[in-house]
């Protein structure tokens, strides 16, 4: 029902009553309408316009609300409410210069405001500004000093400084005042800080007093699989999902532990949430040019034309092109796939492939086709499991001609292994799953073995020598592209890798490789407490960290099985 309009005897103060109550209780396009019918007679009527903005605004009409806080501002330019409603309507909209601006003005007529100083701290620690944010979370807390929000942005910002103590200090100060809702963030940061035992049990706290809060389950979850306890784990994203099933972040994660565990047929499902816009952005994978034509989502295929688009590394693209040939088995007439440069070469190689683009060359217009697809959402619409992997290797084959170059700078004698120690130093996980070179001395203790660095893209630093002036053939730093590291690869008889491109690289070659796994965020390709990978059956091996997170036992481990490979393949007469 229509509002009312104000009657010619009211005056602005009763009908800013009138429009508040409306607006107070949630129903702001009540109260806007009351609001402008009294405009019509007190135009611009500086709180008048002001409460019309704040209904605009309710009303998710930003540029509405703009027009008339502007109207207030011409008549009330010293006024600390239309100056923070406005520092409001910009920060949500993006426009964090002027949302400042505003704020900081607000407190300049109303150097009280909790709100302002408040708003003004989430904004600056938005734009990675935490000592700033930090000094108006400060000032907040001198007025208001038990407002168990303030406490928890301020140790926010005192985390996001690396002063953990004084951040724990103000998390627990919250969490007294405030159990039911900031309990949570104090267990993440005890998380954060490996102390899990002692955020196991605030978690269980803060279930315990709010358990209908699916962020805390979601975040139980991340502890609970950082600790190897994926059955719980699993029950708490579950849960998050009961009490949220619009958390895209829970499915992400659900969908990694499944795959992790093998249990693909649940997990690809999950997995497709990855691409999503409203993920958090480093857990988010980047989109590919607008297509006029529609991804593909399992259609029949036959006399279709279709492209795939890049994602992700170079290690996935090469994972996951073992399934072009299915796709020309299921009738595609054009497959068209678009690489990182450094594959194109590789990717002319795979059997059904008609054309190869490099990335770099693609001007963003896609020739029609009838559908795209990346390639990771492949082994859904192939509804494969454990058991249906396509792992006929090789997969990829070394262009024409590469190989007599590399075969000239190849030893001649004793058994040939490349080397590969760091991956992307971009990788989130780059910092467990890297290594220095140093490191790997012990592998030079085998004799009869020529090493060969297959490393490339890295400051090779004290790296281009090898440990304890051991000798070691660098070769990585001259490779123009993958190709001339296939080209290597499969003349040597072992790789031994970091989990990088180059392991996916020999295997999809069948070139017998080693990964070196890091404990901690292990891929979920490499499944858990596995040696093997059914997705390069009979070529790969996989030696795992322990829960300390330390490379010396992987390289003690190495070292041994590299001894009993050179004398196996003595045995079989060498070279």
């Amino acid at each position: 029902m229509d509002a009312p309009p104000p009657s010619a005897q009211e005056a602005p103060e009763a009908v800013l009553g009138q429009a508040a109550a409306r607006l107070n209780a949630k129903q702001p396009r009540e109260a806007l309408q009351i609001a402008t019918a009294a405009l019509a007679r007190f135009a611009d009527h500086p709180q008048l316009c002001n409460l019309a903005g704040e209904c605009a605004a309710a009303l998710d009409e930003p540029a509405q609300a703009e027009g008339y806080f502007q109207r207030a501002l011409a008549g009330a330019p010293h006024s600390a409410r239309v100056h923070f409603n406005l520092g409001l309507l910009y920060a949500q909209t993006n426009r964090a210069p002027e949302a400042e601006r505003h704020y900081r003005r607000a407190l300049k007529h109303a150097p009280d405001n909790v709100a302002s100083y408040g708003h003004l701290g989430l904004l600056l620690a938005a734009q990675g500004r935490p000592a700033e944010a930090e000094e108006c979370y400060r000032r907040a807390l001198a007025i208001s000093p038990d407002n168990a929000a303030l406490h928890a942005n301020i140790a926010a910002a005192l985390s996001a400084q690396q002063r953990v103590a004084e951040a724990e200090g103000h998390f627990r100060r919250a969490a007294a005042l405030d159990p039911a809702s900031r309990l949570g963030n104090l267990a993440n940061l005890l998380a954060r800080q490996q102390r899990h035992a002692e955020a196991e049990q605030v978690f269980i706290q803060a279930i315990a007093r709010a358990p209908d809060d699916a962020m805390a389950h979601f975040n139980f979850a991340v502890l609970l699989e950082d600790l190897d306890r994926d059955e719980e784990a699993e029950t708490h994203y579950r849960q998050a999902l009961a009490l949220d099933g619009g958390s895209l972040i829970a499915r992400h994660n659900l969908g990694y532990l499944l795959l992790r565990n093998g249990r693909y047929e649940e997990g690809w499902p999950l997995h497709e949430v990855r691409h999503s816009p409203d993920l958090p952005p480093e857990q988010r994978f980047r989109l590919p040019a607008r297509c006029a034509f529609p991804p593909w989502q399992g259609e029949p295929l036959p006399g279709k034309s279709l492209l795939l688009w890049p994602e992700q590394g170079l290690g996935d693209e090469i994972q996951f092109c073992r399934y072009l040939p299915r796709l020309k088995q299921r009738g595609v007439a054009r497959l068209t796939v678009i690489c990182k440069p450094p594959l194109q070469a590789l990717m002319e190689t795979v059997e059904g492939v008609d054309d190869v683009i490099a990335l770099d060359a693609f001007d963003g217009a896609v020739a029609p086709h009838d559908y795209w697809c990346y390639p990771l959402s492949l082994p859904l619409y192939f509804n494969t499991t454990l058991t249906t992997i396509p792992n006929r290797l090789p997969y990829l084959r070394v262009p024409a001609g590469r190989g007599v170059y590399w075969s000239r700078r190849l030893p001649r004698d004793g058994l040939r292994v490349g080397l590969v120690w760091k991956g992307n130093p971009e990788h989130k996980n780059d910092a467990r799953r890297s290594l220095a070179l140093t490191a790997l001395a012990p592998l030079w203790s085998v004799p009869g073995v020529e090493f060969i660095s297959l490393q490339k893209g890295q400051d090779q630093e004290p790296d281009l020598h090898a440990p304890l002036g051991q000798k070691l053939l660098a070769l990585g730093q001259e490779f123009r592209d993958l190709a001339d590291a296939a080209a290597v690869i499969e003349q040597l008889d072992l790789v031994i890798s970091v989990d990088t491109a180059v392991a996916h690289l020999a295997g999809a070659l069948a070139r017998p490789c080693w990964v070196m796994l890091p404990h901690h965020h292990c891929d979920w390709r490499w499944l858990r407490d596995r040696d093997d990978s059914p997705w390069y059956p009979g070529i790969m091996r996989l030696f795992r960290q322990g829960r300390d997170g330390a490379w010396a036992a992987v390289i003690e481990q190495m070292t041994r099985a590299l001894r009993d490979f050179r004398a196996a393949w003595a045995a079989r007469g060498g070279r």
